[in-house]
């Protein structure tokens, strides 16, 4: 069971929805938000207990795989798992090889 997450997600609803979900589907969970990469990657240079990254694809500061390439590159043992609205069969493959731990489409 995860012990520490951390979303990285620059839409704030999205980013509290996640937050809500997670922490009432893992009691005792502890949750993090980040709203860019930079800040992401502060709060893990910071603390690098967190068992798992949620990474959005589109954030201010980064465009599509480059955030998940640059995390996987700075923190290489890190589980990733991307959640985006972009989830064509071509964009999961994609973000797949770039060595994500997973992929949730953000689709109703």
């Amino acid at each position: 069971m995860p012990r520490k997450l951390l979303i990285v997600e620059d839409h704030p609803l999205f980013s509290e929805a996640l937050q809500l979900v997670l922490a009432g589907s893992f009691p005792g969970v502890h949750v993090e938000a980040a709203a860019t990469l930079e800040r992401a990657r502060a709060l893990l240079e910071r603390d690098i207990d967190f068992d798992l990254v949620l990474l959005d694809l589109w954030l201010p500061d980064t465009k599509g795989l480059d955030g998940l390439v640059i995390l996987r590159q700075q923190f290489p043992k890190l589980p990733i798992l991307v959640v985006s609205a972009f989830s064509t069969p071509s964009v999961v493959r994609r973000v797949m090889t770039c060595g994500a731990a997973g992929f949730i489409a953000k689709a109703c």
